[in-house]
């Protein structure tokens, strides 16, 4: 396929998702162009690291369904040619996004016994945690390569591996307290967003931000900083949805979840035991979201709204997208992530 013809397709891939927007569309396809290059780089890095041909990337796909499954990373790669990043930091950055990427999810392929990822150890090896494991120390390694490389000098590089391991650990501590004994009540909506859902979607996806926040100067420094403020509240957004989906898997591994807390505390349909909730989530073909729609339609709201403000912050700091983009892209995520009808549902369709 000619570059030509790449470009056509990855425009079409968008549009096709309702962003038809010049300036933003043009950037999200620039964006995506270069997270390509960035990850056929990665791939060579690994291979560098690993005796033969121990590892296997994903399957090619579509642009459209490689635009879903690396929607954010593209979308902080935009974020860095908009802040002005020289294209050799870009890479870097997006080197290191991408280990981060491939640590945190090795971390969860541990905790659920699961087989998920950017890239895949092969290495004959049957445990899942030993892969993971290995797979970890080779983001790490390559990581501290990158931030030697894009550093100014070893005490920036410190600060940079302080910063991430410090963002690690903060979310860590989220899904630590995520969970309850069984028996007793779940934690209140608040107190789930303020403790939760802030420590781990929230740092989760400024993880992307610790290295040019610490790396960059002057203006640039001060537009990564405003497109911080909102990728904190997209990130809040994002773990809010998730728990309008993740509901029946949460109630029965005794998981702090927000709809939950919201039917149990709120009373928006009518008050409700955690003991009714639990049946809920021990029928195949559960009418939970029917009989509680009014409290789930209130955490989408509110999830949209969060949302909105965090990519209001975005062009703030010069992003190029405006509030009728933004409700496009919010509904193309919605479809994405399988939550169409949530979207027509909500107070922004």
């Amino acid at each position: 396929m000619s570059t030509k013809q790449k470009k056509t397709e990855r425009i079409s891939a968008f549009l096709s998702l309702g962003i038809k927007q010049g300036k933003f569309l043009l950037i999200l396809t620039r964006a995506a162009h270069e997270h390509k290059l960035m990850e056929k780089y990665f791939f060579q890095l690994v291979a560098k690291m690993i005796p033969g041909e121990e590892f296997r990337e994903p399957e090619k796909c579509s642009m459209a369904k490689y635009f879903q499954k690396n929607f954010f990373s593209i979308l902080f790669v935009s974020m860095f040619i908009s802040a002005g990043i020289s294209p050799v930091r870009r890479k870097s950055y997006g080197i290191i996004l991408h280990c981060l990427r491939a640590i945190v999810t090795a971390a969860d392929n541990i905790i659920d016994n699961e087989d998920k990822g950017a890239i895949f150890l092969d290495a004959g090896i049957k445990s899942r945690v030993l892969n993971n494991f290995l797979l970890t120390m080779v983001a790490q390694q390559i990581i501290s390569e990158q931030v030697r490389i894009v550093s100014g000098s070893p005490g920036t590089a410190a600060k940079i591996q302080q910063d991430i391991l410090s963002c690690l650990c903060s979310i860590a501590r989220g899904e630590d307290i995520s969970c309850y004994q069984p028996g007793q009540p779940p934690m209140s909506p608040q107190l789930i967003i303020g403790e939760i859902h802030s420590a781990i979607g929230s740092r989760l996806l400024t993880l992307a931000l610790v290295a040019p926040l610490v790396n960059e100067s002057g203006a640039t420094l001060a537009v990564m900083k405003e497109f911080e403020q909102g990728i904190l509240n997209i990130g809040l957004a994002l773990q809010m949805l998730d728990d309008c989906t993740d509901w029946r898997q949460d109630l029965l591994d005794n998981k702090n979840n927000l709809l939950v807390s919201t039917i149990l505390y709120d009373g928006r349909d009518g008050y409700v035991n955690i003991e009714k909730l639990l049946e809920f989530a021990n029928e195949k073909k559960s009418t939970l979201e029917k009989d509680y729609h009014v409290s789930r339609k209130y955490i989408v709201d509110q999830a949209i709204k969060t949302a909105i403000d965090g990519f209001a912050k975005l062009s703030d700091g010069g992003y190029p997208i405006d509030k009728t983009e933004t409700i496009a892209l919010l509904k193309a995520m919605f479809t994405l992530r399988g939550m169409a009808g949530d979207f027509s549902a909500s107070s922004y369709s």
